[in-house]
Parts: C-alpha cells; sequence; structure tokens
C-alpha cells in the first residue's frame, strides 16, 4: 500500500515503516506485525538514506528504525524526521544484548526525542523471534497510536496543540482540575531528597530536567528510569556531562549528599535507609519486578516514604503504566509533596495520570516547569 496522502489510509490503521539493515530482520519484523488488523507496514527500507526520504514520502505514522544503520546517525535521523513529521513516532530496534557504542547511539536517540527501543532477540528460531517481537513491539505501537489519535483529536478540537518546549507561563493543576496561576512561594528547610520516577520518554525528559539545576541545589536527587541493566551508567554518564550536578549510576551503599543525583542500575530495586550515624544510603534488591519493572518506582518510593516521611519531594514523570502512583500515594500520605508531568507535555500520561486519577498529586505542571518549581520550593539562590 502507498500511504503518501491522507486519503489513501486506511481508517483507523497505524502505518509502519520499517528501517533495518537486515533484510531477514525486516521479513520477520513484517511477519510479527502482519496478523494485527489495526497495523500495516506501508515500507521497508535497508538505510538510513532512503529510509529518510521514504519517511517523508509515505508519512508513517511510526518507524521502527535499527539503531545500527551504518549510513545515518539514528539520533541526526530522529531530528531530521521530526522536524517534518511532527506527530511520527520513532521507536528503535536493537540487536541482542548491545555494546557500548550500540548503548551511546540509543541513549543519544532517545534524548533526540525517540519514542522507546527494544531489544530483538538473536540466534533463536524463527517463531520464537516473531513472538517475542510481537511481546515487546505491539505495546509500544498501540500506545504511541493512542497518544497520536488523542493529541490530534485535541488539535482539531481547538483544545490543545503540539507542546512548544518553551513555555514561560507556569501552569498548576491541581487534581480537582486545571487552572493557571502563580504558585505561592513554597519555601522549606525540612525538605531533604528529591525522588524521580519516569520510563518511555525519560531520557529527553531527563535531559530537560537534571541539566537545569543549579550545583547550588540543597538535596540529594533520586531517580529511577525503566532502563535495562547495560544501559543506566550510560544514561548517567551522559546526564553527568550536560550537568551541573554530579550524576552517577547508584552503587550499593552510596551515602546521599547535597550535589549527588543517583540514576538507579538496571536489574535492581533501588532503596534508601538511614544509617545508625544518620546518614541515608542507597540498598539494591532482586525482588521480583513490580509492574514488570526492575527498578521499579514503587519500590523507591515506598521506600522514601518510610525513610523520608514528609521530608521528601516525589516527582513522576512522562511513562507507560502505573509504576509509581500506590508509592506517590504512601509519600502523600506521610505529608511530602508531590508532582506530576501534565498531559501535553508527556510522551506517555500513563504514571502521572494513574498519580493524578489516585487523587495525590499536589501539583501537576509542564515538563520545562519543573526545574524552576524545584529550585523555588527549596530556596535556593541562583
Amino acid at each position: 500500500m502507498t500511504a503518501d496522502t491522507s486519503t489513501s489510509r486506511k481508517k483507523n490503521v497505524t502505518n509502519i515503516l520499517i528501517i533495518d539493515r537486515s533484510r531477514s530482520d525486516c521479513d520477520i519484523i513484517k511477519k510479527a506485525l502482519e496478523d494485527s488488523p489495526d497495523i500495516e507496514v506501508t515500507g521497508t527500507a535497508i538505510d538510513g538514506k532512503s529510509g529518510l526520504t521514504k519517511a517523508l514520502a509515505l508519512k508513517p505514522d511510526i518507524v521502527l528504525l535499527d539503531a545500527g544503520i551504518e549510513d545515518y546517525d539514528p539520533a541526526e535521523f530522529v531530528v531530521k524526521s521530526l522536524n517534518e513529521l511532527e506527530q511520527l513516532g520513532i521507536i528503535l530496534t536493537l540487536n541482542g544484548a548491545p555494546d557500548q557504542k550500540m548503548v551511546q547511539r540509543t541513549i543519544a536517540t532517545l534524548e533526540n526525542g525517540a519514542f522507546d527501543f527494544i531489544e530483538k532477540l538473536q540466534d533463536a528460531p524463527e517463531e520464537q523471534l516473531i513472538e517475542s517481537l510481537k511481546r515487546k513491539l505491539l505495546p509500544k505501537i498501540r500506545t504511541y497510536t493512542i497518544k497520536m489519535y488523542s493529541r490530534i483529536a485535541k488539535m482539531v478540537s481547538g483544545e490543545s496543540k503540539i507542546a512548544d518546549r518553551k513555555q514561560p507561563e507556569m501552569r498548576i493543576e491541581s487534581v480537582s482540575g486545571p487552572e493557571i496561576i502563580k504558585p505561592k512561594q513554597q519555601l522549606s528547610t525540612g525538605y531533604k531528597v528529591v525522588t524521580i520516577g519516569v520510563s518511555t520518554g525519560g531520557p529527553e525528559a531527563l535531559t530537560r530536567i537534571i541539566p537545569l539545576i543549579p550545583p547550588s541545589f540543597p538535596l540529594p536527587v533520586l531517580i529511577v528510569l525503566h532502563m535495562p541493566v547495560h544501559f543506566t551508567a550510560s544514561m548517567a554518564s551522559d546526564l553527568n556531562k550536560k550537568s551541573n550536578l554530579t550524576v552517577k549510576e547508584s552503587v550499593e551503599g552510596d551515602v546521599l549528599k547535597p550535589g549527588y543525583v543517583f540514576l538507579a542500575r538496571g536489574g535492581q530495586h533501588m532503596t534508601v535507609k538511614k544509617g545508625a550515624g544518620g546518614q541515608y544510603f542507597l540498598q539494591h534488591n532482586d525482588d521480583p519486578p513490580e509492574h514488570g519493572c526492575r527498578p521499579s518506582v514503587d519500590a523507591l518510593f515506598r521506600s522514601v516514604s518510610e525513610t523520608f516521611k514528609e521530608s521528601a519531594i516525589a516527582v513522576i514523570l512522562t511513562g507507560m503504566g502505573i509504576d509509581g502512583a500506590k508509592g506517590m500515594g504512601l509519600i502523600k500520605q506521610s505529608g511530602s509533596m508531590t508532582i506530576a508531568q501534565d498531559e501535553e507535555s508527556s510522551v506517555v500520561w500513563g504514571m502521572p495520570e494513574a498519580a493524578v486519577k489516585a487523587g495525590i498529586v499536589d501539583e501537576v505542571l509542564p515538563l520545562n516547569n519543573i526545574p524552576e518549581r524545584l529550585i523555588e520550593i527549596t530556596g535556593v539562590k541562583k
């Protein structure tokens, strides 16, 4: 099917373009998607240059982009394609356990606006490869499609526009409804930690928050980002290069101190405990995944509620699913402050929505306003 005009598209069908340097992988991905009536593969390409040309011509809803394409930097591909196709979703596909170069490529591409990524099985029977791709790809494709149609509907009705990354006015939404107000100065010397939970869209969101926090920020920051084990060290290193604070992947026994951001290492839950000497330190465990995730936002938030009581600021950002809502409820019950990212600026308003609908969020903010609000709450002098 040729999908270069809106009239040639099938109604309620998500159009997919596959770009993969392996023709056999292209074929297997097509087979994984062909039984889904709501999805249609409208084209394939085996390199980035021809893939970009096809993307601009076919205007697909989603591009499945091989992170290992050799003729084009995937991050550059994302920037160029999103400049032309604002509603385009890009899902990276990686071959097996990636090496360090591929990890860094993937993180850079996510930070530039790719929707998400999956790791493809290697050296397995075709039927197993297809089933694995179905399990990993279909939820992400459908989640993005829901987001896309919701945004388009709001744009058509005049309720919304594509989120502007420069939002000069702070918008706070109470759980009972949105309200445009200037927040009251809410200074406190009692806060001891900021804790953040984030998933889909997380690398880009964190890149737009953490570097804006000044070196004088008085609290340690704890982050759970849903990422596999071999990605979190590189993500922390990349953030560290861009930030005023020291960003590091968490290590067992790390002592919390101002000026540091601790990103939970992949594959384990991260929790915090108060030691006999009054210091707070990090612990890790191999408890079962929660909501299919390890590390889990809920695991960290529960720990923070028990350890810091009313002295925490909890932030939940863009992400698929409901991880973090229960834990944020405990943090709220303990008397701490809670903030959620708003729908307009979220890549996926799943985790924040779950917290907002539970009635446990003090403020709902656009992503760009969150760093300024944290600075204001803690009374930092910039």
